[in-house]
């Protein structure tokens, strides 16, 4: 995105990610076998993930930096947990 001017969130490199990792968690979790516990884990590591990109979108319109700087900074820890919790319950 370097050079490039940003018009719509979905020029955001980190919405870009975000959008990505959710697809690949999605499918990877589409071989899993679905016990009522894991069923549970799945469903709330598909809302966080899914709530990264959407939470960006939602924020595109915010015009103060240091708004923006915490909110993606809060996005960036989001996406970490939720790499985290997803491989340590060996998904």
């Amino acid at each position: 995105m370097l050079g490039k001017e940003v018009r719509h969130f979905k020029d955001l490199m980190v919405w870009q990610r975000s959008h990505q990792l959710f697809l690949d968690v999605v499918r990877d979790i589409e071989s899993l076998k679905k016990d009522v516990v894991l069923k549970i884990i799945i469903d709330q590591i598909i809302r966080s993930i899914g709530s990264i990109g959407s939470n960006i979108a939602e924020g595109f319109n915010v015009k103060s930096t240091l708004l923006t700087s915490k909110i993606v900074l809060c996005l960036f820890c989001h996406e970490k947990d939720s790499r985290t919790i997803f491989k340590k319950t060996g998904c």
